[in-house]
């Protein structure tokens, strides 16, 4: 076990960013040929988008775990979803309606979220 607060911290950022991009890259591109509102049927969307909702309280719970009380990785992590939707979505890179792109971040923040705060009552 890591005794380092600091250092718990940076391995909670890691595992939990890395967790969440092994996750939702199975959810997205494994389980389903990619989650577009104006491409994917209904049950793509519906199976994608659970397993990434999924896949974000899988490694929101891990982060929280590993960092005890700090709310620290939970902040870097929502940040790293903030600017890489920022990204994708100025850079041309989604092709589907704006809205979409944002309700999916903000979805995926809290779910996040919500395996963190699972990790976080769980150590109570």
């Amino acid at each position: 076990m890591i005794k380092n607060p600091a250092l718990r911290i940076i391995v909670a950022i890691l595992v939990g960013e890395i967790l969440l991009v092994l996750l939702t890259t199975v959810a997205q591109e494994v389980l389903v040929d990619g989650v577009y509102i104006e491409h994917s049927s209904v049950s793509d969307l519906i199976l994608g988008g659970t397993a990434t909702l999924l896949a974000g309280a899988i490694s929101g719970y891990v982060a929280g775990y590993i960092s005890l009380k700090s709310k620290v990785p939970l902040i870097v992590i929502s940040l790293l979803i903030t600017i890489e939707t920022i990204y994708l979505i100025t850079a041309n890179k989604t092709d589907g309606p704006i809205w979409f792109d944002v309700v999916s971040a903000l979805a995926l923040i809290f779910s996040v979220c919500f395996g963190y705060k699972l990790a976080q009552n769980k150590r109570d």
